[in-house]
């Protein structure tokens, strides 16, 4: 799941010139809805991909974003292309919406901000986390998507599991369908 690159709902993707891939649904992620997620699509349609946290947040009106919703496009890893740190971002929803609101209250006023310049990347004021570890990504995703999607916990015990000749799902398959033939 990508902000600048998927959609409501799964697409094929070109990935080169002989292979194709799913870009995951922004709608299928946990507490995220049709209607927000069309609403980012349509911006990004119109004005082009998002650059930064600030860009996103002016861009958007996160009066049809909630708490939740941000919190599981973080955890899914859909602002990856923008900010990697998953953890800062989780932490931080509550002032990033509240960025958001700043900047939708002025627009519809018509005001500069306090400043009279234009909010940048380094305004922010997040909570500035060590990121996830892997392990927390993986729960974190998993807590988003349903599945884990960037890898597996199991992956970091293949050794052991290859010396104790544990057989993967895929030779499990494999052996059943040789069996049945």
């Amino acid at each position: 799941p990508d902000i600048n690159y998927s959609y409501s709902d799964f697409a094929v993707e070109k990935i080169s010139d002989e292979k194709f891939g799913v870009r995951y649904a922004l709608s299928a992620l946990k507490n995220v809805g049709r209607n927000s997620i069309a609403q980012i699509c349509l911006n990004r349609k119109k004005d082009g991909n998002f650059l930064s946290l600030v860009d996103f947040f002016s861009r958007i009106n996160v009066e049809n974003l909630n708490k939740r919703q941000l919190e599981s496009l973080f955890k899914s890893g859909a602002f990856d292309s923008i900010e990697k740190n998953r953890s800062m971002l989780f932490s931080s929803v509550e002032q990033l919406i509240k960025l958001s609101s700043t900047i939708t209250e002025e627009r519809n006023n018509n005001q500069a901000n306090l400043f009279g310049e234009e909010i940048n990347n380094n305004m922010l004021s997040l909570i500035h986390n060590d990121q996830w570890t892997k392990m927390e990504t993986l729960k974190e995703e998993y807590s988003s998507i349903g599945f884990y999607f960037s890898a597996h916990p199991l992956d970091n015990y293949v050794d052991i599991l290859n010396k104790l000749n544990i057989d993967t799902y895929i030779d499990v398959l494999e052996n059943r369908t040789n069996h049945t033939s």
